[in-house]
């Protein structure tokens, strides 16, 4: 989304300059060793940000310890301030968050770098936004050192590249962005409530036995006939049955897949009235596809090269395609499909 928002604007080479995270931000490590001990954490204070505590771009809430307002003055210089970016030096390094008002005044822990700009010119949350970029996340990974879990410092990250717009369009990107992270937000919100909502129903329903009955009340809580079902040792309602799976649905096992079995290289083209697409791969082995929920006799379990993930849309969704077994449902329909020999083409 980033890159589609600001790909007009940062193609505008003249109103674009390249410059340093280190040139215009202050970086500084949390505080280490004799600074400060873990035995200084209280119940009830000043929050602390530690690792566990940063996401990407946001701030991890649960799992948070405190320090007494006498520490976070004693050590004052890692206090944090609204605009204020932090980043982990341990484990996964490319997340990092940014400080708001509801944290301003918080503390930064032993094993995270604080990002404190100290331009004016620039918009601490098009920074934010920048920093989660594919890019820049790669370069953090690939550049972050150690052997058994990746460690980053100031140096790794001062090194960072930052392609920035003048004010105005740092405040357009990271306003338009941020617009979209409220939303998502707001339907992961509701998303929640929905899912606690359904449990709910569901407990209500099937545990309790609190379904609608023929009159619309509550049917254990309306004196509805419970019976005792002697294979579960448990009361249910009267009309309903205990049955094993297999009396009321056939099953049918997967295929297993030899990965030292290698097929022909081949060039498979599906065309629909949607899209055409092409893409390269290696045929396994042959056996069924279900075309529109009937077995037509005709299926690929196909072990992919390592292409880019290929989007198919039908009119049943979406169907990515890179993995290491692929079972087509529902995708082979309509105009017909060719099998072409790659070396043909």
């Amino acid at each position: 989304m980033l890159r589609l928002l600001t790909g007009n604007i940062l193609d505008r080479r003249s109103l674009v300059k390249t410059v340093k995270l280190r040139e215009i931000a202050e970086l500084k490590t949390g505080p280490f060793g004799t600074q400060f001990s873990a035995k200084e954490y209280v119940s009830e204070g000043i929050p602390v940000i530690n690792v566990k505590n940063i996401g990407y771009g946001n701030i991890i809430s649960e799992g948070l310890v405190y320090v007494g307002i006498n520490t976070l003055e004693r050590l004052s210089e890692h206090k944090l301030k609204t605009g204020d970016i932090v980043f982990g030096r341990k484990g996964s390094v490319d997340r990092h968050c940014l400080i708001t008002e509801k944290q301003d005044g918080w503390m930064q822990g032993s094993d995270c770098i604080r990002v404190r700009l100290t331009d004016a010119s620039v918009y601490p949350n098009f920074i934010s936004y920048y920093l989660l970029t594919d890019v820049v996340k790669a370069k953090i990974n690939n550049s972050a050192v150690g052997s058994t879990m990746a460690s980053l410092n100031t140096d790794i990250l001062g090194d960072i590249d930052i392609r920035l717009p003048n004010c105005e369009e740092q405040y357009k990107i990271a306003t338009a962005l941020a617009t979209i992270d409220q939303k998502i937000e707001a339907n992961n919100k509701i998303n929640d409530y929905l899912y606690q909502q359904l449990q709910l129903l569901y407990d209500y329903w099937f545990t309790q036995f609190n379904f609608p009955d023929n009159h619309g009340q509550p049917y254990k809580a309306s004196n509805g006939l419970m019976v005792w079902n002697a294979k579960i040792n448990h009361l249910i309602p009267a009309d309903w049955q205990v049955k094993p799976m297999d009396t009321i649905c056939s099953f049918r096992n997967g295929i297993n897949y030899d990965k030292n079995i290698e097929g022909d290289t081949i060039l498979l083209m599906y065309e629909t009235s949607h899209h055409l697409r092409f893409f390269l791969t290696k045929v396994v082995l042959i056996r069924y596809v279900f075309h529109s929920n009937k077995v037509i006799n005709t299926v690929c379990l196909i072990r992919a090269l390592l292409l880019p993930v290929v989007e198919y849309q039908g009119p049943q969704g979406y169907y990515a395609i890179q993995v290491v077994m692929l079972f087509f449902v529902d995708l082979l329909f309509a105009a017909p499909h060719m099998i072409i020999p790659y070396e043909t083409i």
